[in-house]
């Protein structure tokens, strides 16, 4: 039970935030909700000849995709920032290990230990697989830097603990 079933390690840099946060604001399902609705909204006011509801939810439409954008933009350049300041302008190496009851998580020699009860679900982008906690902090696993397992493994392992994954 001491051994981990899976490590991953690799440095947190741009790419890598840029992804998490555009997954976050463009894919994530509470977005593709917001934007279902808001295409519902916009394909009633053409059904009912409202040219003034239209203009409406057009303008609104395009402020939401504006703060949308600004949003994402300022949580980039805030993390990047703040990974730059904490490592004194060195690579931010992420340390994952996994095991049969926990996952050990080491960041600028901080260990933090998640445990499997504590993850709400766990999706997927073509790079990363992150690991969603019940307090909504991240776990990013870079599927192509396991240095023990791989991500396919490591997806059929948590779907094993009943873990939701999501594509």
């Amino acid at each position: 039970m001491n051994e981990p079933l899976f490590k991953n390690s690799f440095v947190r840099d741009e790419k890598t935030i840029k992804e998490f946060y555009k997954h976050n604001y463009l894919t994530a399902t509470h977005f593709k909700i917001v934007y279902i609705g808001y295409t519902v909204l916009i394909l009633f006011s053409l059904l009912t000849y409202d040219i003034s509801l239209f203009a409406f939810y057009l303008v609104l439409g395009i402020v939401m995709a504006l703060v949308f954008l600004f949003s994402y933009l300022q949580k980039v350049k805030i993390l990047i920032a703040r990974d730059k300041e904490t490592s004194n302008g060195k690579d931010l190496i992420v340390e994952i290990s996994v095991f049969e009851d926990r996952i050990e998580h080491i960041i600028l020699e901080t260990k933090n230990t998640l445990h499997f009860d504590n993850i709400r679900n766990v999706e997927q982008t073509k790079n990363y697989i992150y690991v969603m906690t019940n307090a909504k902090l991240a776990y990013i696993f870079k599927k192509d830097s396991f240095t023990l397992g791989n991500a396919e493994e490591f997806i059929e392992f948590l779907k094993s603990k009943g873990i939701k994954v999501q594509k």
